[in-house]
């Protein structure tokens, strides 16, 4: 066991059996405090990295963008001579993606 180290193992109960090992070592050498050992089961390390991996949000479909387009569009309706129709919706959703990047 490594302190300042990933520790993986294949159980949960050896990563246990390190973690308290390395908490009766430091008890036994005197230290006052300690970072815990970082001792995980493989498969657990390996559910939680997957999770983190994916973003916290996820941008909105083409068509949920277009039918929100809509509904603001039914209640602020367009000025003339524009109409409320795909032809209005698509490009403000490409004006405004383009808007959010070059912020």
């Amino acid at each position: 066991m490594i302190q300042g180290c990933l520790n993986l193992t294949s159980t949960g109960r050896l990563a246990r059996r390190l973690r308290h090992q390395f908490r009766t070592e430091c008890v036994r050498t005197g230290m006052q405090g300690w970072k815990p050992l970082d001792a995980v089961k493989l498969e657990d390390w390996l559910t939680r990295v997957w999770f983190e991996s994916w973003p916290e949000k996820i941008p909105a479909s083409e068509l949920y963008r277009i039918n929100l387009w809509k509904e603001l569009a039914e209640k602020i309706p367009p000025p003339f001579p524009l109409d409320k129709d795909f032809n209005l919706y698509r490009p403000l959703d490409e004006n405004y993606g383009t808007m959010i990047r070059c912020k």
